[in-house]
């Protein structure tokens, strides 16, 4: 972490704030702490977003076909 701030912005986007926020609670504590360790909310463009889902979906159906298990059923942010 220290690296990639010394090495210029770094971002969450929309998806880490709500994991972090639903892990430890009081969103605006959550981001006033986010933004005091240097990182910078950054959002999803929808566009993103589709493409991330369609990749998740492609992904999956190649388990499938490959008769391999899915490690979760849902789609879950690393």
């Amino acid at each position: 972490m220290r690296m990639a701030l010394g090495s210029g912005p770094v971002g969450v986007c929309d998806i880490v704030v709500s994991e972090v926020t639903a892990g430890l609670g009081h969103g605006a504590q959550v981001m006033d702490a986010l933004e005091e360790m240097g990182l910078e909310f950054s959002a999803i463009e929808q566009r993103s977003a589709v493409r991330a889902g369609e990749m998740q979906r492609k992904y999956k159906e190649r388990l499938r076909s490959a008769a391999l298990p899915a490690a979760s059923p849902r789609t879950i942010p690393d």
